[in-house]
């Protein structure tokens, strides 16, 4: 059942047979919020079902997760904007999409396509007895810029089954992490942008101009930097062994993931300092040679500079 009256960013969960609304929040169009990160909590008990809800979003991104229970089969709608990109995630239970209708068809990940909306869309499902869901939405604004591509009203669904391990597991640390304030910003942020690298195929990225066996090769090349984090290779050398020469490398590496070669293992240094500074606790000395930094007091300054606070306050008690 269409709802109607959406603002721009609004998440609306509903129950299909009636039209219901059970869950809404509204955002600011960009998704920007004064605290940097801000989220939203919901547990809804009724005698039908139970739904637990735990909203985050932060400028240009909204992560959801969406936990339901029922005693018989019941069905839902979600319903999002036009002018958004939207996922809608089954990690687990018994759920089910329609086929046919306004609503969007089940989509293999292998052959993901987009399915393009007049007006507000809404994804109808039906869970026959619990279901774990991550909903995803993404301004177009933040979508151009991690993936190079425009895309308005792009929308996409998977059950269960068409979720692969990787991708299930990726989805799974949106939800589980302990990080709080700009960390939790920048480790969100980071899984999502290889959330969409995972699920983009090389013909999705002919949009940036990339030929299907030089996505491949750059592809390689970031798992090579994201290996190597201690002993580094320099540009050509990293060309070298993913078979691709340096322009094409450094100019792709750049498209396909918003960074530099560079800026992208900066960028993996820091997240991998603070894992082993917040969860693992261990010294600033040990956590800068791990990461690949020789001087412990050019780690110290680089990490003081990406996250504005001092690598040792992270591991006192």
């Amino acid at each position: 059942m269409p709802l109607h009256g959406l603002k721009q960013m609004e998440i609306q969960l509903s129950a299909r047979q009636t039209g219901k609304v059970i869950y809404s929040n509204n955002h600011a169009s960009d998704m920007n919020t004064e605290t940097g990160i801000q989220q939203n909590k919901a547990v809804i008990d009724h005698p039908d079902y139970q739904i637990s809800i735990f909203e985050k979003w932060f400028e240009g991104v909204q992560v959801t997760s969406i936990s339901i229970a029922t005693g018989a089969p019941a069905e839902f709608s979600l319903q999002y904007n036009d002018q958004q990109i939207s996922y809608l995630f089954s990690l687990e239970g018994e759920v089910s999409f329609p086929a046919t209708g306004q609503g969007l068809r089940s989509l293999d990940v292998e052959s993901i396509r987009r399915t393009k909306l007049d007006g507000s869309g809404y994804q109808d499902f039906q869970v026959l007895k619990s279901a774990e869901l991550i909903y995803l939405q993404l301004t177009s604004a933040y979508f151009q810029k991690i993936t190079s591509q425009e895309c308005s009203g792009c929308a996409f669904s998977l059950p269960p089954d068409q979720v692969s391990l990787e991708v299930k597991a990726l989805l799974q640390q949106t939800s589980n992490y302990a990080y709080t304030g700009r960390p939790e910003r920048i480790y969100l942020e980071s899984k999502i942008m290889q959330l969409l690298l995972l699920l983009a195929k090389p013909k999705d990225l002919q949009v940036a101009g990339i030929k299907d066996d030089d996505v491949k090769k750059i592809l390689l090349a970031r798992k090579i930097v994201e290996d190597n984090l201690q002993k580094p290779f320099s540009l050509i050398e990293l060309s070298r062994k993913a078979g691709i020469n340096d322009f094409k490398l450094k100019k792709g590496f750049k498209a396909l993931t918003g960074f530099t070669v560079f800026g992208y293992l900066y960028k993996l240094r820091m997240e991998k300092a603070l894992f082993y500074l917040q969860q693992e606790r261990r010294q600033v000395n040990e956590v800068s040679f791990l990461v690949g930094y020789k001087n412990p007091q050019h780690f110290i300054v680089a990490f003081k500079r990406h996250f504005n606070l001092l690598p040792g306050s992270l591991n006192k008690s």
